[in-house]
């Protein structure tokens, strides 16, 4: 879940001038637009599946969607349109209106569904919809999968994580995500859009460290935050390249993570770190996570990085301690048993979870 306040853009390299085959890809994202509703930590396992796409036509937009809980089903759907001038989301249950809010302001786009007045064994109060603009569409994730983040001059200025990230993708299918603004869909004014069915957003640009050619698949992927759909039925390893180790590719774990726990699958996620080819940043996104301005100036990647024995220790306990708390009271009604372990040379951290859900899941953190 995401609270879409404030705008936030990174930096960005304004002398290297776009390709237009990249420019098409952002353009792309820059025009997508999605209804999204989702279940956000509810007791058990419940999930809510789109049964359309979005569909738009002139003053309204519509999505059709389906509950799923251990008890029962439901169908739901949530409509945007405007009325008596003004934007509101409706909200519908088994086909009669359940909720109605006037979206005034960009924080009204998203929001929860009130407490029912009876029965609740479908917990409403979880669902979470959202109005979307310029958000990539959901990463389908079916095997193992080599991604590549933000490989970007501005993170990698001297193409520090190139050599290994090249020979990863000649391994494995590779997709490389590409640095974005964060939240820049609130840029788009919904009423206007509502109206003339017209999306303009302004385009910066981040320099690549490399060409892949058609070797791999590009997704924009706005500080790591892209949305994925697990549909990978074995043991699967997720192989890690770019930037930054601690806060995009934090990330972008996070939502893979997220897809992995509401999928049916029981099999062991691997996340593997591969340090020589992942740059981090000075600042962390929490705490212990952050890298003294000295050692970074020797070096940006986390080979090097975590070659000092007290920086690794408060580093690598820090982003294990994220995901085995605070992190995991999200999803304790979608998993039965759960084991979370981090590998770190000879190091190993472990902690294990009863939860309410259904399925035993297994997550491995490996620095390589």
């Amino acid at each position: 879940m995401k609270f879409c306040i404030f705008l936030i853009i990174l930096s960005f390299n304004l002398l290297a001038q776009m390709p237009d085959w990249l420019s098409d890809i952002y353009e792309s994202n820059n025009k997508y637009f999605e209804l999204e509703c989702t279940y956000f930590s509810p007791s058990s396992h419940k999930v809510i599946n789109p049964v359309t796409e979005t569909i738009y036509s002139t003053q309204y937009a519509t999505r059709s969607f389906i509950l799923i809980t251990p008890r029962e089903e439901a169908n739901l759907k949530l409509d945007v349109l405007m009325k008596d001038e003004k934007a509101y989301a409706q909200v519908y249950l088994r086909n009669k209106l359940y909720y109605e809010k006037e979206i005034k302001k960009i924080k009204d786009r998203e929001f929860y569904l009130p407490y029912p007045k009876g029965n609740n064994n479908l917990e409403l109060q979880d669902v979470f919809c959202e109005i979307n603009f310029a958000e990539q569409k959901p990463v389908e994730i079916t095997g193992e999968i080599h991604l590549n983040i933000h490989p970007h001059t501005a993170y990698d200025y001297n193409k520090l994580t190139v050599p290994g990230a090249n020979a990863l993708t000649e391994k494995y299918p590779t997709m490389v995500m590409l640095e974005d603004g964060n939240y820049k869909g609130n840029l788009v004014n919904l009423e206007n859009f509502l109206i003339t069915g017209n999306i303009s957003i302004g385009q910066k640009y981040w320099e690549l460290t490399g060409d892949f050619d058609n070797r791999v698949n590009y997704v924009v992927s706005p500080a790591g935050h892209n949305r994925f759909l697990w549909n990978s039925k074995l043991e699967t390893n997720i192989h890690y390249t770019g930037g930054n180790h601690n806060y995009c590719i934090w990330n972008n774990t996070r939502n893979i993570l997220r897809s992995y726990f509401k999928s049916e699958s029981d099999r062991a996620v691997n996340i593997i770190f591969h340090m020589d080819s992942i740059v981090a940043q000075i600042g962390g996104i929490i705490g212990g996570l952050s890298i003294p301005r000295r050692l970074y100036r020797k070096s940006p990647l986390i080979k090097d990085l975590l070659a000092n024995e007290k920086i690794s220790e408060e580093y690598v306990k820090s982003y294990h301690h994220y995901f085995v708390s605070t992190y995991i009271n999200e999803f304790n009604g979608y998993f039965k048993n759960l084991t979370i372990t981090t590998y770190f040379g000879d190091k190993v951290l472990k902690k294990s979870f009863k939860g309410k859900g259904l399925y035993n899941k297994e997550i491995n953190f490996i620095y390589k």
